[in-house]
């Protein structure tokens, strides 16, 4: 008897070994992008904190946590410039890129060695050491924001502009080890630092790592807004800026953007453009100040907008054009190999951008035109808790700080530049992260003045021991309750979009990505030459390269209103061989008039279609 309990406790623990956990997979798979993306912001603390390390910080106080946060997006920025001048030399493979990690590591343990060997320089940062002991209770209400977030960075790629060029452009770098030009893909030319960092992120772990890249950088701001916001207006101005921010990207986690990316790097210029206006003498924040704007104007053109305000702070302060000279160079090193190469390549640095000034390449005046409409189209307006900030100059505090005085200047500049020129919030998001503060410090301040009793419980210095244990139940409890709706409501949809395996992520992009399924089912054919017509967005997905876009020399418009004759001898006089159909794009093209004597299909998935193109000459048949 005690044998046969014995066989069945053995049969038992092998029939749950031979049966998968979905769970437990999922949990490992988390693990492992986790544990990667740790290896990763190791490196790029050990990267930016050595450089940090250049300026004069233990002369005078600096914010503890403000600066290793700081350090993560200056080592980031840094580690797309290495890789950059790798993916240039052809040698963007994974071992070019475990010794850029290894390097970092490297200067992570120098730095922590040297933290340990000198310990804090003054008083006031030995003092900052403790101050996450008054803080953290206010902090936790952003940290519940951000494990959905957390979760929903691990769901296989399905956003659309991932999808269409990003992902794309990061593949085919990562395949072939170099900076090569697609021009199959749309903006082939622009500045792609951050898609560099994607295709390491490729190469070493898979297309969902690289949502866990962008999700850092966004994690970064954050912790940047709440210290910044914790100067400017304490710790419940702190809880709210960072909220406000993470509320404001909470769909950018889930994607391999670069919008979060350069928010990271023009905030942190900002933040180190104010430091070197409080210590002039130490020009070493000038330099990390130019850098990181370098990196985010290597990154997306839009970044280009807000250089005007720093090139003005510099040139009204002393010593101007030895400043202007020594930010110029630094700003350049990161951004001028996309703009020198564009210049060369096309006669136009900011291609296609530059078309009305510097001659349209691979774009046409008609393509602009239609850009700018359908921006137009969506225009929009930010969301209401950023507008307490337009009364920022009605506060007495913010306008006798000389730092924060500059920050609502730099919030009215780049508005402005916005309003003129895209008015669509996502273009916006730069700015997010000073709007985020002082709209969360003109409320705090509002709410001050209107209660008189908050100072005494939530203020940065309470008046008391007890008044501060107020301050840290009420804050406990709105996290308690903000934490359980939120997670109940949230967490769990988020995990089941989770794929731990191959036929999971099948399942969740078939319901997820237009035209998945065509994609998958022609993988495997020799298809040729190919033209897709409306699935821009799955292009990630489709056998690569493959042509067609509303913009370009591809673009959809040139095949509207022909004939399926007309059609395919246009396509075959570009040497096309394969036409992939979005059915709800292009509906009736079967119903053209002798459809079927110059197209065959050869692949249907929900509705969409594939068609081989029957060679001509069309004139000799009958």
């Amino acid at each position: 008897m005690r044998g046969w309990h014995c066989r069945r406790r053995v049969d038992d623990r092998l029939r749950r070994e031979r049966t998968p956990d979905p769970m437990n997979d999922k949990l490992v798979f988390a693990a492992q992008q986790y544990t990667s993306l740790l290896v990763f912001a190791i490196a790029f603390w050990g990267l930016g904190r050595t450089a940090l390390a250049c300026c004069n910080t233990r002369a005078y106080p600096v914010d503890r946590w403000l600066l290793q946060g700081l350090a993560i997006v200056l080592g980031l920025g840094l580690a797309t410039v290495a890789l950059q001048s790798i993916a240039a030399a052809g040698l963007l493979r994974r071992s070019s890129i475990n010794l850029l990690l290894a390097l970092g590591w490297a200067l992570a343990l120098l730095q922590l060695a040297r933290s340990v060997r000198h310990g804090p320089a003054t008083a006031a940062t030995a003092a900052a050491a403790a101050q996450p002991l008054q803080v953290w209770p206010y902090a936790l209400v952003p940290l519940a924001l951000v494990v959905p977030l957390a979760v929903s960075a691990l769901h296989p790629p399905y956003r659309w502009d991932e999808l269409m060029y990003h992902l794309p452009h990061a593949r085919e770098w990562a395949a072939t080890g170099r900076l090569q030009i697609n021009e199959w893909l749309r903006y082939p030319y622009a500045p792609a630092n951050l898609g560099l960092l994607y295709a390491a992120g490729l190469i070493i772990r898979g297309d969902v790592f690289t949502h866990l890249l962008h999700a850092l950088t966004g994690a970064m701001v954050a912790l940047l807004v709440f210290r910044l916001a914790l100067h400017h207006g304490g710790r419940l101005a702190a809880c709210l800026a960072a909220s406000f921010w993470i509320l404001l990207t909470r769909d950018e986690f889930a994607a391999a953007h670069v919008d979060m990316g350069v928010s990271a790097f023009v905030f942190g210029g900002l933040i180190a453009h104010l430091q070197w206006e409080r210590h002039r003498a130490d020009r070493a924040w000038l330099v990390l100040s130019g850098l990181l704007l370098g990196c985010a104007a290597g990154s997306k053109y839009q970044a280009l907008g807000l250089l005007p305000f720093f090139f003005g702070c510099i040139a009204i302060q002393p010593h101007r054009v030895r400043n202007l000279l020594l930010w110029s160079v630094s700003l350049a090193i990161p951004c001028i190999y996309w703009y020198a190469r564009n210049f060369l390549l096309t006669g136009d640095p900011f291609n296609p951008l530059g078309g009305s000034v510097f001659g349209y390449g691979n774009w046409s005046a008609a393509d602009m035109r239609y850009q700018l409409f359908d921006l137009k189209n969506a225009a929009n307006w930010p969301e209401w808790f950023l507008w307490p900030a337009a009364l920022a100059p009605l506060s007495a505090a913010l306008r006798r700080n000389p730092a924060a005085l500059r920050l609502q200047i730099f919030a009215a500049f780049g508005f402005a530049v916005w309003l003129v020129t895209s008015h669509y919030d996502r273009y916006l998001m730069p700015v997010f992260p000073v709007l985020s503060v002082l709209s969360a410090v003109v409320m705090v301040q509002t709410l001050q003045w209107v209660t008189g009793r908050l100072p005494s419980v939530m203020s940065e210095k309470a008046s008391s021991p007890r008044a501060r244990r107020a301050g840290g139940v009420l804050v406990a409890v709105a996290v308690s309750i903000l934490s359980v709706n939120w997670w109940i409501n949230t967490v769990p949809k988020q995990w089941r979009n989770v794929a731990a395996n191959e036929a999971e992520r099948n399942q969740i992009l078939m319901g997820s990505v237009t035209s998945y399924g065509l994609g998958q089912t022609i993988q495997h054919q020799q298809l040729g030459r190919t033209y897709q017509w409306g699935l821009e967005g799955a292009i990630y997905y489709l056998p690569n390269p493959v042509y067609g876009d509303h913009f370009g020399p591809w673009r959809y418009r040139d095949m509207d209103g022909l004939s399926a004759r007309q059609l395919a001898e246009k396509l075959t006089s570009q040497h096309y061989e394969t036409l992939l159909v979005h059915r709800a794009t292009v509906p009736g093209l079967e119903a053209k008039p002798e459809f079927t004597r110059y197209f065959t299909p050869i692949a249907e998935s929900n509705g969409d279609k594939a068609y081989k193109v029957i060679p001509g000459p069309y004139a000799d048949q009958s």
